[in-house]
C-alpha cells in the first residue's frame, strides 16, 4: 500500500503540507477545514481476496453494482482493481480469461489515505496520480472508500449552503439600513 497520509518519506507519500504547496494559486478556504474523507466515504466497501480470478470479480463488480473491490489480503488493502483494470489487462490476453488471478491484473500497491484527510487533499492525490478512488485505513485496516464522485457531491453541497447563506445577507444589511 503507497501510504498518503503522513510527511513525505523515500516512499513517495504526500503529506497534507506537500498537497497544499502544489496548489499555491488556489488559497485555502474554509471548506478546506470543514470538510474531512470520513465525512463523505463510503463505509460499505466490496473487497475480494487476491487469489480470487477476473471471472469471480466481474460477477461481484456486477451484482453490486460497483466500478471497483479493493483487495485484501489478511485484513490488509494490497490493491484495487477496477474496470479499467479488466479491459486494459484481461481482454487483451489471449489465454482462459476465467483462470486469471486479482493478484495478476489488479493495480498495486494500493494508493490510501486518513479519514482525517481534507476531501479537496484527497481530490489533489486523484488529480495528481490520476485515479478515481482511494480506499480509506485506519491503523492498517480498511474503514471506507472515497469516490470523485463522493468528493464532487461533499463540495456541491457546500456550495450550495453557502449560496443559500449568501442569500440572506442582503435582507439582513436592508434591515440594518431601515433601523
Amino acid at each position: 500500500e503507497e501510504n498518503l497520509m503522513g510527511a513525505k518519506n523515500p516512499s513517495g507519500s504526500f503529506s497534507r503540507t506537500e498537497i497544499l504547496e502544489r496548489s499555491p494559486d488556489r488559497p485555502i478556504n474554509s471548506t478546506r477545514l470543514w470538510v474531512r474523507v470520513a465525512d463523505v466515504m463510503q463505509k460499505d466497501v466490496v473487497t475480494i481476496c487476491p487469489d480470487e480470478t477476473s471471472a469471480t470479480a466481474t460477477k461481484i463488480m456486477a451484482d453490486k453494482s460497483v466500478s471497483s473491490v479493493v483487495v485484501v489480503d489478511n485484513s490488509r488493502v494490497v490493491g484495487i482493481l477496477t474496470e479499467t483494470d479488466l479491459l486494459k489487462k484481461v481482454m487483451p490476453t489471449n489465454g482462459p480469461v476465467e483462470e486469471l488471478k486479482i493478484s495478476q491484473i489488479m493495480s498495486a500497491p494500493a494508493k490510501v489515505i486518513s479519514p482525517d484527510l481534507f476531501v479537496l487533499d484527497a481530490g489533489v492525490i486523484m488529480k495528481t496520480k490520476h485515479i478515481k478512488r482511494l480506499p480509506v485505513v485506519t491503523h492498517d485496516r480498511l474503514v471506507g472508500i472515497v469516490t470523485q464522485t463522493d468528493i464532487f457531491l461533499a463540495m456541491e453541497a457546500k456550495f450550495a449552503r453557502h449560496k443559500r447563506s449568501l442569500k440572506v445577507i442582503p435582507k439582513i444589511v436592508k434591515r440594518w439600513y431601515k433601523t
